[in-house]
């Protein structure tokens, strides 16, 4: 029953990051300013199985704005470029209480 409940909450909160991701790159799109400020972050990595690095991997790059463009060979960081990136600590607190927490949350 906690799987069931941690998908739901993670398909809700990815479908929010999708829309507000899109929606920050159209703005951006149709404004004369730019407004991004890309980056890569060093991701250091909890996951440690090919499937749970595999998907987190791609749900990162699927949503908008942030790809993953490299991953160290002992499988312990990604390399995630981000196209707004205001703080590097930041950023890399979300990826990990947002995106990898609840991704490890569904598969353990």
């Amino acid at each position: 029953m906690k799987r069931i409940y941690y998908l739901l909450d993670f398909l809700v909160f990815y479908i929010w990051d999708l829309i507000l991701g899109a929606l920050k790159i159209a703005l951006d799109v149709i404004t004369r300013k730019n407004m991004s400020s890309p980056g890569i972050i060093k991701f250091p990595l909890e996951a440690n199985k090919d499937f749970e690095i595999a998907l987190l991997s791609n749900l990162i790059t699927f949503s908008p704005g942030s790809m993953v463009i490299d991953i160290e060979p002992d499988r312990s960081y990604l390399y995630i470029h981000i196209m707004f990136l205001e703080d590097k600590e930041e950023a890399k607190k979300v990826f990990k209480e947002e995106f990898e927490a609840r991704v490890l949350r569904i598969l353990r």
